[in-house]
C-alpha cells in the first residue's frame, strides 16, 4: 500500500499561487479508514480529507520559494515539495481584474442574501480567489494533457506577501439605471471603451471584469423554465469575451467562496438556489455548487475567446465549463450534467445560431494530441473531469500563446505576403486552426515550417471561414476568407 501523487511532481516549479494536488491510495484499507491527513510543514494545521473511492484532491496555496507537504494514510507517508517562483513585474502580457461600480453606486454591493456578506471588500476577495482558481485550472489542465503547468498572469497586489492577483475598482460613467437597461453586448462595448480610454487595454493588457449592477428580478415568483427565462429576468448582465475583455455580471457572485478551504465544499454544495430571489446560472442543476461551477467556468470559457480560441464540439469551449466541479473535486458520477445552449462569441451576431455540430476532421501524424487520442487518454480525461478540458486545437494554441509564456518583448513576425504565402521568417509556424462559417474550430494542422501556401490550405479545407496561424513564440495571424 502506498500514497501516489498523480498530477504534480516533486520539486516542480509554479509561477502562480494556488495548485490542485490529485492523489490516490494504492489498495487502501477502506474498511479501516477513509481519511488521509495532509499538512504543509510551515503551517501548524493538519487537514483531514475523506477519500472518494481511493482518490483525493486537495487545493493548496503556495508561498514564495519551497513548500513542503506531508501526506499520511494509516502508517504510510508521502512527502512532496512544490516551488513557487514569483513572476517578475516586467512580464510583457498581463490580465487586469476589475470590479465595475456605477457612478451612483455608493458602496459597490452585489445581489446576495442579506445574511451573507456582499460588500465591495467581499466582491474583491471572491474575485481574487476566482482568478487564482482560473490560473490553477489553466495550468493543471494543460499538464493533464501533456504540457507544462502554465497560466495567464495577473497584476499583483503591492505589499501582498502571497503575491495574490490584484483587483481594481473601475468607477464607470454609467448609472445603475443605465447599466440595467443595456444588453450584454452594449455593456461589453461601453466598458471596453472605458477601459481602453483609461489605459487598461492594449497589446500587452487584457481585462476580466465583473459588474456590481447586475440585478435578478422575479416579482411574479414564476419559476424559470429555461436559462433564457433566467436571463430575461436579469438586468445589467453579460457573459461575453473576445479581444481584450471578458465581461460578466455579478448575479452568481453570491455563490462564490472567498477562502481556499471553502472551495471544494462550495462546489459540492447541493443547497437549492432560491430562484424566487436570486439568479440560477447552474446549468439546470439548481444548486449553489452548480452556480459556482458554471459561473466560474463561464469566465474561463470567455477568457478562452480572449486567447483566440473558438467554440468546439466538446470541452471548455463548448459547455464543458459546467463541469468545473468535476475538475476540482472527486465526484462520483459518470455523465456530465444537461446544460444550456453554448454562448455566442463576439465574432458572431447575437441572433446567429450555431446549427448542427460536425465532428473534427481526422488529422494524421504522431503529434502529442494524436497520441492522446490513440491511447484513449482523452476518454480517461472525460471520465475524470467531465467536460472540463481543452478540446482539439485549443490546448495546442494555449501551450504556444504569448499570454501563457514569457517570451519577452518582440514584434509580431508572422504575416501574409502579397503572393499569399503565410510567412514567419524568424520563428517556425506550429499550428493552423481551421474555423467554419459559425466560427467553430473544426480541424487543425500541426506544422513546423517558416512558410505555408494559403492556396494549399484553401484546397484542403475548402469550406473554412477562417484560418488561425500561430508560431513558436505565440504570434497569431487570423486569415478570413471572403464570404
Amino acid at each position: 500500500m502506498k500514497i501516489e501523487i498523480l498530477n504534480v511532481s516533486d520539486g516542480e516549479v509554479f509561477n502562480y499561487g494556488v495548485v490542485l494536488i490529485y492523489g490516490a491510495v494504492d489498495t487502501p484499507a477502506l474498511d479501516v479508514s477513509r481519511t488521509i491527513y495532509i499538512s504543509q510543514t510551515d503551517d501548524l494545521q493538519v487537514q483531514a480529507m475523506d477519500l472518494r473511492g481511493n482518490k483525493f484532491k486537495h487545493l493548496v496555496r503556495l508561498r514564495p520559494g519551497e513548500n513542503h507537504f506531508v501526506f499520511q494514510y494509516l502508517n504510510k507517508m508521502a512527502q512532496l515539495t512544490l516551488i513557487r517562483e514569483i513572476v517578475q513585474s516586467d512580464i510583457q502580457h498581463v490580465f487586469k481584474l476589475f470590479y465595475i461600480v456605477c457612478s451612483d453606486d455608493q458602496d459597490g454591493r452585489f445581489q446576495s442574501p442579506e445574511d451573507q456578506p456582499h460588500d465591495l471588500a467581499t466582491a474583491i476577495s471572491r474575485m481574487k480567489l476566482g482568478a487564482e482558481l482560473m490560473q490553477c485550472f489553466l495550468g493543471d489542465s494543460l499538464a493533464c494533457q501533456g504540457f507544462l503547468h502554465k497560466a495567464i498572469h495577473f497584476n499583483q497586489d503591492d505589499g501582498d506577501l502571497l503575491f495574490r492577483p490584484k483587483v481594481e475598482v473601475l468607477h464607470s460613467g454609467l448609472t445603475i439605471e443605465q447599466a440595467r437597461a443595456m444588453s450584454g453586448q452594449e455593456l461589453w462595448e461601453f466598458h471596453g471603451k472605458e477601459l481602453l480610454k483609461r489605459g487598461h487595454l492594449g497589446e500587452e493588457m487584457k481585462c476580466i471584469a465583473i459588474m456590481s449592477a447586475t440585478s435578478y428580478q422575479n416579482p411574479g415568483q414564476i419559476k424559470p423554465k429555461s436559462h433564457q427565462d433566467t436571463l430575461d429576468m436579469t438586468q445589467g448582465h453579460a457573459a461575453l469575451g473576445g479581444g481584450g475583455l471578458a465581461l460578466f455580471g455579478s448575479g452568481c457572485l453570491y455563490t462564490w467562496p472567498d477562502k481556499i478551504d471553502q472551495v471544494q465544499a462550495r462546489f459540492q454544495d447541493q443547497t437549492p438556489v432560491n430562484w424566487k430571489k436570486f439568479m440560477d446560472d447552474s446549468g439546470y442543476r439548481g444548486t449553489i455548487g452548480g452556480c459556482f461551477a458554471t459561473s466560474l467556468g463561464a469566465i474561463i470559457h470567455e477568457v478562452g475567446h480572449c486567447l483566440d480560441l473558438e467554440h468546439t464540439t466538446d470541452g471548455i469551449m463548448a459547455r464543458g465549463f459546467d463541469d468545473l466541479d468535476f475538475y476540482f473535486t472527486v465526484i462520483d458520477r459518470t455523465t456530465s450534467t444537461p446544460i444550456a445552449q453554448p454562448c455566442l462569441s463576439l465574432t458572431q451576431t447575437l441572433s446567429n445560431s450555431h446549427g448542427p455540430l460536425s465532428g473534427p476532421e481526422k488529422i494524421s501524424g504522431k503529434d502529442l494530441i494524436d497520441q492522446y487520442h490513440l491511447k484513449l487518454h482523452l476518454s480517461k480525461i472525460k471520465k475524470l473531469f467531465g467536460g472540463a478540458f481543452w478540446s482539439g486545437s485549443g490546448v495546442l494554441i494555449l501551450n504556444h500563446h504569448k499570454w501563457l509564456n514569457d517570451y519577452g518583448k518582440s514584434q509580431s513576425s508572422i504575416f501574409l505576403s502579397k503572393e499569399n504565402q503565410i510567412q514567419s521568417p524568424k520563428w517556425p509556424i506550429q499550428l493552423v486552426d481551421v474555423r467554419d462559417h459559425n466560427f467553430f474550430s473544426t480541424s487543425y494542422l500541426e506544422v513546423d515550417a517558416h512558410t505555408l501556401n494559403l492556396a494549399d490550405l484553401d484546397r484542403t479545407y475548402g469550406s473554412a471561414r477562417q484560418f488561425l496561424v500561430i508560431n513558436s513564440i505565440g504570434d497569431v495571424l487570423k486569415i478570413e476568407k471572403p464570404t
